[in-house]
């Protein structure tokens, strides 16, 4: 009996310092994403939780940011202690007034991260949420995640993109960046053993003129 109360006090502890820690980081707004205009406001909705990318923890200075049903920027968070975000606090909409101050009940709210290190902005096919656990006064998030008032939310995320070809710089993504990315490879700029993957359209083992027009052609569509 005493050997399960002491368990029980040892699992309490290690959940409050692990919310403490959280809630403990100071706010810094990020230089990638744009600084939310709702930033205070009677009606808040929190977020917090573990981040990995590509399945490491992910680094200090790398961005979560939290948007609308409308794509408009309600939260961000940049990462000061590895692996972990929040408090991400997201103002929502007071329903006395006319205007749209912010986010809705109930709405449902979506994310992209950026990792500082790689220049990689990851969008939301290449994440997974699961509800976390991390004690204290937060319950584990529905999913997907939505603006509750007055609630905080223990949400993890995992960025971890699909392969998709003509794909350079791992964003899940065929855009203009995978097009620069062809070019510096054909001009043998920088030209990394990691930046063959998902290069080779046609398999001849050659990084050509092919390949750019591949990717010319899926960013026209």
């Amino acid at each position: 009996m005493h050997c399960f109360q002491r368990l029980k006090k040892h699992f309490v502890l290690v959940s409050c310092l692990q919310l403490m820690l959280i809630c403990s980081t100071k706010v810094v707004w990020g230089s990638h994403f744009p600084k939310p205009d709702q930033i205070t406001g009677p009606f808040v909705c929190i977020f917090a939780g573990y981040i990995t990318i590509n399945g490491t923890p992910s680094d200090t200075g790398d961005e979560v940011a939290f948007f609308d049903s409308q794509g408009i920027i309600c939260g961000l968070f940049t990462v000061t202690h590895s692996g972990q975000y929040g408090f991400v606090h997201i103002y929502g909409d007071d329903p006395g007034t006319l205007i749209d101050e912010g986010v809705s009940s109930d709405e449902s709210i979506s994310v992209k991260v950026w990792d500082a290190s790689e220049q990689i902005e990851y969008k939301e096919d290449g994440i997974v949420f699961s509800p976390g656990n991390i004690g204290g006064s937060t319950v584990p998030s529905a999913l997907p995640p939505v603006w509750t008032n007055n609630t905080t939310y223990a949400l993890n995320i995992d960025v971890n993109p699909k392969k998709v070809q003509g794909d350079i710089n791992g964003d899940g993504e065929v855009n203009i960046y995978d097009l620069i990315h062809c070019l510096q490879l054909l001009s043998h700029y920088d030209l990394q053993e990691n930046d063959v993957l998902n290069v080779d359209m046609n398999n001849d083992n050659l990084i050509g003129l092919q390949e750019s027009i591949y990717i010319m052609m899926n960013i026209s569509k």
